[in-house]
């Protein structure tokens, strides 16, 4: 999916009502939606939960869209991380770049022009893109697994368009084994 085209052809409404982009439900919203959630999130529960929340919820929710991706169009690696970023794009939270992948180590470099959140938000000094280094490890997460490999990643965003910067930045790398892990399977996702 790497064009408008590519993603108007495979949205369509089933007979519930429910609007899928292929398989996968999806709904339509303003951008300023997500982003209002997020500034009452951090008012209320202050920025470090905020930044929690946000990158659990998009570390979970990009696994799965790439898990589907898997088993609905037979794609693997950097083909379904780019698939899902192209969708990220083609949705209007800004473009995303595979800066550098290396697939088998778990790491990466990552942009994303024009950024939503950052746009939105406006110039305020910090990073904003609460859900990005999540989701992006988590797509990255999914084809670690899909291989087999022992390794358990993290994102983290290292520039925002919020701090007055061209453009934000996000890294994947590995953290310890996942046998190592203190907390469990799911320690990798906090």
């Amino acid at each position: 999916m790497r064009t408008f085209d590519d993603l108007k052809g495979r949205l369509k409404f089933n007979k519930d009502h429910r609007l899928l982009l292929g398989t996968i439900p999806m709904i339509l919203t303003p951008r300023w939606f997500f982003v209002n959630i997020q500034k009452e999130l951090e008012k209320a529960g202050g920025l470090k939960l905020a930044k929690d929340v946000y990158y659990r919820a998009g570390f979970e929710s990009a696994y799965k869209f790439c898990q589907v991706m898997r088993e609905t169009e037979g794609i693997s690696g950097r083909e379904i991380v780019q698939g899902y970023l192209d969708s990220m794009s083609l949705r209007g939270w800004g473009k995303f770049k595979i800066v550098r992948l290396d697939e088998e180590k778990g790491m990466g470099y990552f942009r994303l022009y024009r950024s939503a959140f950052g746009e939105e938000y406006g110039s305020i000094g910090r990073t904003v893109c609460h859900c990005w280094p999540g989701a992006i490890a988590g797509a990255v997460q999914e084809i670690t697994d899909a291989q087999g490999l022992d390794l358990r990643v993290k994102g983290r965003e290292v520039k925002c368009r919020a701090r007055g910067e061209d453009y934000c930045e996000f890294v994947v790398a590995p953290i310890r084994k996942s046998g190592q892990e203190k907390g469990g399977r799911d320690a990798h996702r906090r």
